[in-house]
């Protein structure tokens, strides 16, 4: 197919030309708050197990973790 080709070359034709590499965060940096709360909400819907077993919302699950930590200090 040519749009295979076109796209190939479009590829190699970007690899070739040198420029600078764009600073990503490494592999298992934490995200950020908005982020964590995404992938919080997409995982909940993705997996359906975790839809009855977490909250609708990653601070409802918060103020329960650090209900239970209390709870157990004491």
């Amino acid at each position: 197919m040519a749009w295979v080709t076109e796209r190939q070359e479009r590829r190699q034709a970007m690899l070739a030309t040198p420029r600078r590499r764009r600073c990503r965060p490494s592999v298992g940096m934490p995200l950020e708050e908005n982020g964590l709360i995404s992938a919080y909400g997409l995982g909940r819907l993705r997996y359906e197990g975790l839809r009855t077993l977490l909250p609708l919302k990653l601070e409802q699950l918060r103020r329960a973790v650090d209900a239970e930590r209390q709870r157990a200090d004491a």
